[in-house]
């Protein structure tokens, strides 16, 4: 859910970007934001329609897979006001997080409009999920400096943006490791 409420944030701020600017990057982003609904929106009926997904699925031993997914289809659809809650909150959060780097921006006298910011945020966030490297380190800080500086926010001011924002992310990280880790020693080991 959180994804899709980011991808479509990211959509929109291309849209706007795109409407205001012209500019070939918003272009893009409404490109690749189209591309990635259409997938989307493809494997959501693939996942509703439970049956194509299983025959797609089932000769792959990835019954798991479908089980989780059946769950999880169902409590939405037995929940909607928790569905609409998740949704909201998801929003909210992603909001609140381009806030936070419009806050950072003017902290280090630097200047991107909303729009394309939002385009940043998403792209650079989505980057950092890939799985190549820990907490998505060099990975969202590289994409978001390279593509702010496209949309013609100074270098120095989009590295110390980033520079900021590992410095405030690296502490909350390791605190929640710390407590993921002692968590899991502490509790008791199932008997075999």
């Amino acid at each position: 859910v959180g994804v899709l409420i980011l991808m479509l944030i990211g959509f929109m701020g291309g849209f706007t970007g795109f409407l205001q600017d012209r500019d070939e990057l918003s272009q893009n982003a409404i490109f690749i934001g189209i591309i990635s609904f259409s997938f989307t929106t493809l494997l959501f009926y693939l996942i509703l329609n439970m049956k194509s997904f299983k025959w797609i699925v089932k000769n792959k031993g990835m019954s798991w897979l479908v089980d989780n997914i059946d769950e999880i289809r169902s409590d939405y659809q037995r929940q909607p006001v928790n569905t609409i809650q998740a949704l909201t909150v998801s929003f909210l959060f992603h909001v609140m997080s381009i806030l936070r780097f419009v806050l950072l921006i003017k902290a280090v006298g630097g200047a991107i409009s909303v729009y394309h910011l939002a385009v940043v945020v998403t792209i650079s966030t989505i980057v950092g999920m890939l799985p190549l490297s820990i907490n998505g380190m060099g990975l969202t800080d590289g994409s978001f400096v390279y593509l702010a500086v496209k949309f013609g926010m100074d270098y120095e001011h989009a590295l110390m943006v980033m520079l900021l924002t590992r410095a405030f992310v690296i502490p909350i990280s390791l605190f929640g490791g710390l407590l993921y880790f002692r968590e899991s020693r502490s509790a008791p080991t199932p008997a075999v």
